[in-house]
């Protein structure tokens, strides 16, 4: 199963949640590092279905640091995969994607970034210090449903938009 093969498949049980702030409990997504916390970083959760598989996605972002990412998962009942991580981080970096090339089953799990199977593919390079962070609460879930395209669902206002 690749990835490109995930990303173009129809998606079913689209269920967003809402936006938190802080720690990323294991509940919500379970991996072995630990995320930066504290207010200034808000992060959300989005689980869905597609060829077969259930998989979960995290958003993470923090306005002050320009830093936004969301982390594709690939979900079982004893651990994740992760398979994707699209994300900018200015100033030291553009937009761009860590993921992996080939059958993402094969990955290592329940680790962040298997160093030995992904790969990284920069868009646009440009000098990551000319950027504009322009990633917001407001249209980071419409950027991560554009990225990994995921229909459009309903989603309480108060929550986000999928503003683009």
């Amino acid at each position: 199963m690749e990835l490109g093969h995930i990303i173009r498949a129809e998606k079913t049980n689209v269920v967003v949640g809402e936006w938190k702030s802080g720690k990323i409990p294991p509940s919500a997504f379970r991996i072995r590092r630990k995320f930066p916390t504290g207010t200034e970083w808000e992060w959300r959760v989005i689980t869905f279905s597609a060829v077969g598989r259930d998989f979960r996605l995290l958003i993470r972002l923090n306005i002050e640091k320009s830093t936004y990412s969301s982390i594709l998962s690939l979900e079982s009942p004893s651990e994740i995969q992760i398979i994707c991580h699209h994300e900018i981080h200015i100033p030291h970096r553009n937009w761009h994607c860590h993921f992996v090339p080939n059958d993402v089953t094969k990955t290592h799990p329940n680790v962040l970034r298997d160093k030995e199977r992904m790969r990284v593919f920069e868009q646009a390079p440009s000098q990551a210090s000319d950027l504009e962070f322009n990633v917001t609460r407001q249209n980071a879930l419409g950027i991560t449903f554009e990225r990994f395209r995921i229909p459009s669902v309903e989603v309480n206002p108060a929550q986000g938009s999928l503003e683009l």
